[in-house]
């Protein structure tokens, strides 16, 4: 399984979809709850409770609350690597936004990503296909061509990667897109330049666009893909001191979300690139690791 970008967002109460009326409780509180537990990163807590509204809904027999329960469990899942009952939830939010009013693009871009997460490049790209042929955003759009060009960059044809990049629409798209969108599709068209200029060992421009895509990641409030994005570029910059500048914030964020051992090994290739200013700061986060 490849490595993940989680680059997908939660869907609003209901999705703007009609919701039977009165307010639900045993849904609205988990679901708030998780939305929340999700916003500081803590997908298991976010899962469990996104679970709770779900069965809630499901007792309701309820399209709408089953669509975003099913959809937003889904991109926790995705997000702790659960892909086989993720990708399960997300058919029965395809199935049950068809009830409501058939509108289900964002849970098809959801899908494919999915797939490609789950190493079916060709069902992620038969959605994409399919993403191309609807009545899509021009977010949900640039979402399909950018897994093209992943695929494409996986598959070594570098002229289908750069057309996707190219179709993928950047400022345009972005400026249209909703609310936590538009960093999120920034992001992944800069980590897809960051590959294409790693193919051409380009590594001052790869580090460039990895930096790039980590803000994009901290603006959305992705901190775990900012943290991959980060040591992505640390790893590449050619100039010593700024990789390991790059390097030890990435490492100081895996620390602060409790993965040690992808902290420690980042800061020692930090220590071994790092000047005379960042040295102390690297030994002191590295002791303070040391402490029970």
């Amino acid at each position: 399984m490849r490595p993940l970008l989680l680059g997908v967002f939660l869907l609003g109460a209901c999705g703007g979809a009609r919701r039977s009326e009165p307010v639900d409780r045993e849904y609205d509180n988990p679901a708030s709850a998780a939305r929340e537990a999700f916003d500081t990163g803590d997908l298991e807590e976010a899962a469990e409770l996104f679970e709770r509204a779900l069965r809630r809904a499901r007792v309701r027999d309820e399209a709408a609350l089953i669509s975003d329960a099913a959809y937003n469990l889904s991109v926790c899942l995705m997000g702790l690597r659960r892909y086989d009952r993720a990708l399960d939830l997300v058919r029965e939010a395809r199935a049950a936004y068809a009830r409501v009013d058939g509108h289900d693009i964002d849970a098809a871009v959801l899908q494919m990503r999915l797939h490609y997460a789950d190493d079916d490049a060709d069902a992620a790209l038969r959605l994409a296909d399919w993403i191309g042929g609807r009545d899509a955003s021009p977010a949900q759009h640039a979402q399909a061509q950018l897994v093209r060009g992943e695929i494409a960059c996986d598959r070594k044809d570098r002229p289908r990667a750069d057309a996707a990049l190219a179709a993928a629409g950047g400022a345009p798209v972005a400026a249209v897109a909703r609310a936590g969108e538009a960093a999120l599709l920034e992001a992944r068209r800069a980590h897809l330049a960051g590959r294409l200029h790693e193919w051409d060992d380009a590594r001052a421009a790869a580090a460039g666009a990895f930096e790039l895509e980590a803000g994009f990641r901290r603006e959305a409030g992705f901190f775990g893909d900012m943290a991959d994005a980060l040591a992505r570029a640390g790893g590449l910059h050619p100039d010593a001191p700024r990789a390991s500048d790059l390097l030890y914030r990435a490492a100081r964020c895996y620390w602060a979300r409790g993965d040690t051992e992808r902290a420690a090994a980042l800061l020692t290739d930090a220590a071994a690139r790092a000047d005379a200013d960042l040295a102390p700061r690297i030994a002191a986060l590295q002791e303070e690791m040391r402490q029970p």
